[in-house]
């Protein structure tokens, strides 16, 4: 991601988490974070984590690590630490 591109990467992220059939990791989901991280708009990523949590049940559980990291950078820890462990009790999405 260039400097001044965040906005482009999100798009990138955000189509490539919905659109790609054989998505089988969490690098899309990595790649949404750092890109949130690098624009400085966690309250945007909060958001979208948690509609997310509705609409994408199948990767719920990088979902709830995505939320993990963006409640941490909003200083919500105690929703930090509930989407950590939530996460962490969902089993891996399977592969397409």
């Amino acid at each position: 991601m260039k400097r001044g591109e965040t906005d482009e990467a999100i798009e990138w992220a955000k189509f490539a988490i919905t659109h790609d059939p054989n998505m089988t990791n969490r690098s899309y989901f990595r790649a949404l974070g750092n890109a949130y991280k690098a624009k400085g708009s966690w309250p945007e990523a909060v958001a979208l984590g948690e509609a997310q949590l509705i609409n994408d049940p199948v990767r719920a559980k990088w979902w709830y690590e995505f939320l993990d990291g963006a409640y941490s950078a909003t200083g919500q820890t105690e929703k930090a630490h509930a989407a950590w462990k939530a996460g962490m009790d969902l089993p891996e999405p399977r592969q397409p």
